[in-house]
């Protein structure tokens, strides 16, 4: 029998700082390395740069100990004013089957459900035919399929109001602060 005891390292979910943008970027270039081999690194990294700069997102990371093990954003949609699109969801190949992947995203669409202040709004992803279950779990119902995936979307605040003014329009100076 062994002295060792097993320790556990809680996860910590955050918006990232913008230093922290390259290494979130290398990150999830590594995590998708294997779905997408003709993808190389430096073509992640500059999307994912592109993306995380363009159209307000807010960046989270999740972290164990000091190590970023997984990641997601949240954006302002260009479809609609009260909608919002998650992307570049990533765990680490060794960290998944974890729970990471849902922390993540349920920060995700709590930062959007606090941007909309009450009213109704919607959330877009385009899923891989892999990650359905999981989404489905967050309430995100499959439509049309488009790439190597399906459109996914999820109602927030059903109950809430229909404001154009309750929209992220009227309190941008949160977003990636």
């Amino acid at each position: 029998m062994s002295n060792l005891s097993r320790i556990t390292v809680a996860l910590l979910v955050r918006k990232i700082r913008k230093e922290e943008r390259f290494s979130w970027a290398v990150k999830a270039a590594e995590a998708f390395a294997p779905d997408y081999p003709g993808w190389t690194t430096e073509n992640a990294v500059s999307e994912a740069f592109d993306d995380m700069s363009l159209r307000d997102a807010i960046v989270f990371a999740a972290f164990s100990g000091e190590n970023m093990i997984g990641g997601s954003l949240i954006r302002p949609s260009c479809l609609s004013e009260c909608a919002y699109e998650l992307s570049w969801v990533f765990v680490l190949e060794g960290e998944r089957g974890k729970g990471v992947g849902r922390e993540v995203i349920s920060a995700c669409l709590s930062a959007a459900e606090d941007d909309l202040l009450g009213a109704v709004g919607t959330v877009i992803l385009c899923c891989p035919p892999h990650n359905v279950r999981l989404y489905e779990k967050f309430g995100f119902i499959k439509g049309s399929p488009i790439h190597d995936g399906w459109v996914m979307t999820k109602i927030l605040n059903p109950d809430g109001v229909i404001s154009p003014l309750a929209s992220k329009f009227t309190v941008r100076g949160r977003w990636n602060s």
